[in-house]
């Protein structure tokens, strides 16, 4: 029995059966007529629709269309022979108007109720009921709602004829991957929840769920469609949903019941909600979600229901970087721009959003960066349970106008993002867009608005922007950059290891710049940066392509891109080597992650990294740039494990000055743990040992004195071993194995060891040359054997 302020305890599962002990009439649930299946569906490229009168359903050459769905997944489109080695192909591609009709029977018991018409997903659209128009909008990151209720005839069928149309000209969007053929693709379609909901004309139309981390609460703040009259209340029941698939474990439910004053409609009501004294806190390491089920009740009658996933945390930033709940935290991250080859559009459902944010937890994962969008509910559900920090972006790239029409548009979708989704524990940052180098003054503006509107989210003005002149944006929560201010020769602005060529002066940034070691850091660029820091696009190390994807693309997109590159390298004659380019170039890509990721990890107040990426990402030139193919398989690189032992919570790092090594010298080195994780190491220690293949050469411990979410560490002592007693056979690979007792949590790091003297001996039939002289080439042409050892001021022309 549930009572008022009191408990039940018992099993929890999936949130469609939450709360089925509440004894609530049929008749007074919220309804919803899901309106899927076979629609009729006709392209209009000409805008000749409504003149034509296809609002009244009759479309010239119109084909059946299964929605939810595109017109990509259902085959229609015009043949598409524009293909590029850009990115990943269509067969059919179609941008415009596209008009979709079906006859639909309103059930007669939704008399007296308001009846709208919701869209999850789609993009610009216009509504007929019955002939007359009913209404249109171009939210394209959140739900469309079109009010039909006076249109509608309850009992009776009633023709719905809608026109979308992705015509990127219609909405200020400059490249967001919302219209990209580089990701998502431009689609045309209704995606996600498709369905006619009816409401009690007294409903809640606004709410806001905020966290009190310290009394254990939710603040709820609501508004309703109507004046409240006296009698009306708001029961709240707040269970405790265990694991990230909400499976059938101990949780608790707590019910409370508040009357609601008298109250204008419109009018503001906060309540607050508590959620036990033994409610769990929300964290990437420990993800404990609450659902919320909010019944506004008029004595045993609910008039409207609201279910949410909601938890206690808090997420924050400062100077000294990101806590969670007052511990810190560091952002493992990847870009994700929604490319989604077999639907050409991010899935909808959780259990598409688990299985690929599964993945990337797997490796060591715990922060989503969406590239100048905003994924749907599914993907902030997803992230919910499973511990993921979400950064969401309006669709602004590059290209903003500063024309005031297209501010209030992006407001506008930004305004509604936050009402969508910001109750979601996993949203926690929001950024305008991405490389935006207009006036920072409105853009400060347009972040200050956002704030105003709703100031539970971290902001900034934007990921990289003005990325030639990066800095600091008064006013931001967070800055996201790849150096942070502009470049300097010396790198003392430098964030990541890796740059192209058009920003780091052809030097290729510090990877490629400075003696290889593992002792870089970014010390002096965080010295710019009053709040946390994050590095922006880190990587973009490309793999060639692996051929043998090729056969997975049986989606509505094509790898015309993948067979052109397979072409080519067959008309070279040199197909066979395919797989060799592959491995060489996969391990390549491999050692420049970890270098950049460790990079980070060791250096002081950075607050974590968005790769580009740890999947591929197959736009803008195919950038093959992931360990992970573009469905989020694994290349067969490198296992899970073994990337978690340099990107996870808790990395053991090791600092060496170089790889190389004679057996003339003592081997020197200094260990640091990152430690972001819940458990304590305090007076732990690292085990190490130096092997040759599996023969152990020598070992040791140093002391490590690392509390629970203390960020990086340095050890209490280094490590030092004279070479030439131990590596007598040389040249030699060693490796040196690391581990944190009573963890599990592991590193490992090679090193080559050199002869410190030795006569090489040049054999007779080689030649060796500084130059390709006439003098070079002759022995050549006679076929004789040289060994070029070119000077750098010969080549540059063709190094640069």
């Amino acid at each position: 029995m549930l009572l008022k302020n009191g408990y039940w305890r018992g099993h929890i599962v999936p949130l469609v059966l939450f709360l089925l002990a509440m004894a609530v009439p049929a008749k007074a649930q919220i309804s919803r007529l899901d309106i899927g299946g076979e629609w009729q569906a006709a392209m209009d490229p000409e805008l000749q629709g409504e003149a034509l009168g296809w609002q009244n359903g009759a479309f010239n050459g119109a084909k059946k269309a299964i929605l939810p769905g595109t017109l990509d997944t259902n085959g229609i489109g015009i043949p598409n022979w524009d293909n590029t080695d850009q990115h990943l192909g269509k067969p059919l591609a179609y941008e415009g108007a596209a008009w979709y009709a079906k006859t639909v029977f309103i059930p007669a018991d939704y008399a007296g109720k308001e009846l709208r018409l919701v869209m999850e997903r789609t993009k610009v659209t216009k509504v007929w009921v019955n002939g007359q128009y009913a209404g249109g909008d171009d939210m394209v990151y959140t739900p469309q709602r079109i009010d039909l209720t006076k249109l509608l005839k309850v009992g009776e069928e009633n023709l719905i004829v809608i026109c979308v149309n992705n015509d990127i000209s219609l909405v200020p969007v400059m490249g967001s991957h919302a219209y990209s053929p580089d990701t998502q693709t431009n689609w045309n379609g209704i995606i996600g929840k498709f369905e006619i909901q009816a409401f009690n004309p007294q409903r809640i139309t606004k709410l806001r769920v905020t966290p009190d981390v310290e009394k254990k609460e939710f603040v709820v703040e609501l508004r309703l469609s109507q004046d409240a009259k006296e009698g009306l209340a708001l029961r709240a029941a707040v269970g405790q949903l265990s694991g990230p698939l909400w499976d059938d474990k101990p949780a608790f439910m707590r019910v409370t019941e508040i009357a609601i004053p008298t109250l204008k409609a419109g009018e503001q009501f906060t309540v607050r909600v508590p959620a036990g004294a033994d409610a769990a806190l929300w964290s990437d390491t420990a993800p404990a979600v609450q659902a919320l089920e909010l019944h506004l009740m008029n004595a045993a009658e609910t008039l409207d229901k609201r279910t949410l996933t909601v938890a206690l945390r808090e997420f924050k930033g400062s100077y000294e970087g990101f806590t969670i709940n007052g511990n810190k935290t560091f952002l493992r991250g990847k870009h994700d721009a929604m490319a989604f080859p077999m639907s050409g559009h991010p899935p909808m459902e959780v259990e598409g959003w688990l299985r690929v944010m599964g993945i990337s937890r797997d490796w060591g994962m715990n922060h989503y960066r969406f590239h100048t969008c905003t994924p749907p509910e599914a993907a902030f559900e997803a992230a919910d349970r499973l511990g993921i920090y979400i950064q969401s972006e309006l669709p602004i790239w590059w290209a903003f106008d500063e024309s005031e029409e297209q501010i209030q548009w992006q407001l506008r979708q930004g305004r509604a993002i936050l009402d969508e989704y910001a109750d979601h524990p996993s949203f926690v940052m929001m950024a305008l867009g991405n490389e935006i180098p207009k006036d920072q003054s409105i853009l400060a503006r347009m972040v200050k608005e956002l704030r105003a509107h709703d100031p539970r989210p971290l902001y900034a003005q934007g990921s990289n922007n003005h990325l030639w002149d990066p800095s600091y944006q008064e006013g931001d929560d967070f800055f996201t950059s790849a150096r942070t201010g502009p470049y300097q020769k010396d790198g003392l602005s430098t964030a990541r290891m890796s740059m192209s060529y058009l920003d780091s002066n052809g030097e290729g940034g510090l990877l490629n710049s400075r003696y290889p070691s593992t002792t870089i850091n970014f010390d002096k660029a965080m010295e710019k940066s009053p709040v946390p820091f994050l590095g922006f696009e880190v990587g973009q190390y490309q793999v060639y392509p692996n051929f043998k994807e090729l056969t997975k693309y049986s989606g509505v997109l094509k790898p015309y891109n993948l067979e052109m590159y397979k072409a080519r390298l067959e008309k070279a004659g040199m197909l066979d080597q395919a797989e060799d380019f592959f491995l060489a170039s996969g391990a390549l890509s491999l050692l420049g992650y970890r270098a950049d990721i460790e990079a980070m990890l060791r250096t002081n107040r950075y607050c974590g990294f968005e790769l580009l990426d740890l999947q591929d990402y197959p736009g803008q030139g195919t950038a093959l740039v992931g360990m992970l193919d573009a469905f989020m398989d694994s290349k067969g690189l490198v296992r899970p494990d073994q990337w978690r032992q340099f990107c996870d919570d808790v990395v053991i790092l090791l600092r060496q000055p170089k790889f190389c090594w004679t057996n003339a010298e003592t081997y020197t080195a200094t260990l640091d743990l990152a430690n972001y994780g819940p458990k304590s190491f305090a007076d732990g220690m690292i085990s190490w040992v130096l092997r040759m293949d599996s023969k152990v050469l020598a070992e040791g411990k140093v002391g490590i004195d690392s509390p629970a979410f203390a960020g990086l560490i340095a050890a209490q002592a280094g490590i030092e071993i004279p070479l030439g007693q131990l590596a007598r056979c040389v040249p030699a690979r060693l490796d040196i194995d690391l581990y944190l007792d009573g963890s599990g949590v592991k590193n490992s790091y090679p090193i080559w060891v050199y002869p410190a003297e030795e006569e090489v001996e040049i054999p007779a039939n080689v030649t060796v040359a500084e130059a390709l002289d006439a003098e070079t080439l002759g022995i050549l042409a006679k076929g004789g054997r040289v060994l070029l050892f070119p000077k750098a001021e010969a080549i540059m022309e063709h190094s640069t």
